[in-house]
């Protein structure tokens, strides 16, 4: 009973604590460098691979939205509307015919300070080797 009273109190203090504070941040997007393992090239910026050809798919073959951008002399697939679901899900993207990159991402809702925000409890690029670069979150994947 008094567990009861004094986790209905901390509840209360935080609404009370938070009134006023609107803070809410979106899964941050998933951004590809997508590199050619024997020369460390970009595919698109090489040429190997054309934007004409990219698909992304998820674990259950519908299209997912995706971005193609160019800075300098790297090119990246942005995906900005994946990472809403709180579920293990497998996506792939798709280079040509024979070409695919298959992804698992996992996220986790949270409620911190009065905010809340995703954060990726498992990502793993399972078809080839990949880094995630520690200052920009840039997934660089190398093509076999």
């Amino acid at each position: 009973m008094v567990a009861v009273v004094f986790t209905t109190l901390l509840a209360g203090c935080d609404k009370i604590r938070c009134k006023d504070i609107d803070c809410f941040a979106p899964p941050e997007p998933l951004v590809f460098d997508i590199r050619d393992s024997i020369n460390g090239n970009n595919v698109f910026a090489s040429g190997l691979y054309s934007t004409d050809q990219i698909e992304v798919r998820d674990e259950n073959d519908l299209p997912e939205q995706w971005i193609f951008d160019s800075y300098f002399d790297t090119n990246y697939i942005v995906l900005p509307a994946i990472g809403w679901e709180t579920e293990r899900l497998t996506y792939r993207i798709i280079l040509a015919d024979t070409v695919s990159i298959q992804f698992v991402l996992d996220m986790d809702e949270r409620h911190e300070n009065c905010c809340t925000f995703f954060a990726r409890k498992e990502f793993d690029v399972t078809s080839h080797g990949f880094q995630v670069a520690d200052t920009t979150g840039i997934i660089q994947v190398n093509l076999k």
